[in-house]
């Protein structure tokens, strides 16, 4: 009532549901890949079982200690459908972000250990002919995570490729289905790749 008297503690807390925004902290030595625009993918513990979509909208100007470790923050801000989801539940949920800076669709990959490094930004694969035998196809590579490469020339979708130990057949996938498939032993199986590679 009017008159009464109040503590100074935080006693209500106003919130804009019709947005659903993310606050991000990564290691400083990963600022570079924390950059305003990138589009990302968010998992939150509490909902396991779905993936949403948003974008770095913010990056703080300032790093900050937090524990033993410096760390740069931002802000997501998540789609429509996520709001939708996240609006019946409560603040401070925590989550998992993936922030992808580059990305490719419709690519031909191959797996990274088959890349034979020749000097001067030039690249070969050891590809298997008709013949059976190995020979080494000079190929331009495109973007690249810890397990698959881009191969943007050089290379045709269905050569055999050799890492050394196994042969897999290049493969042209698309999106979050990307996916290579191994062909040792002339047996083939799937092994499952990582989605067009995203480098987080």
């Amino acid at each position: 009532k009017a008159g009464a008297l109040v503590g100074t503690d935080k006693f209500i807390t106003i919130v804009d549901t019709s947005h659903a925004t993310l606050e991000v902290s990564v290691d400083e030595s990963a600022l570079q890949k924390l950059v305003e625009g990138s589009r990302v993918t968010v998992s939150f513990d509490a909902l396991t079982d779905q993936t949403f979509n948003g974008l770095v909208v913010q990056v703080y100007p300032s790093v900050t200690v937090s524990g033993q470790y410096r760390v740069a923050k931002g802000l997501v801000e998540l789609d429509s459908r996520a709001v939708k989801t996240l609006s019946a539940l409560p603040l401070g949920l925590s989550a998992t972000v993936t922030v992808v800076n580059q990305e490719a669709n419709n690519a031909l990959l191959v797996p990274v250990v088959s890349l034979k490094d020749l000097g001067d930004n030039t690249y070969g694969v050891m590809v298997q002919g008709s013949d059976g035998q190995l020979r080494l196809k000079v190929v331009t590579v495109g973007i690249q995570d810890n397990d698959y490469a881009v191969i943007t020339s050089g290379l045709n979708e269905g050569d055999l490729v050799s890492t050394g130990t196994k042969m897999f057949i290049a493969s042209g996938q698309t999106g979050d289905s990307a996916s290579l498939k191994n062909a040792q032993n002339a047996g083939n199986f799937r092994d499952r790749g990582p989605g067009g590679p995203g480098l987080p």
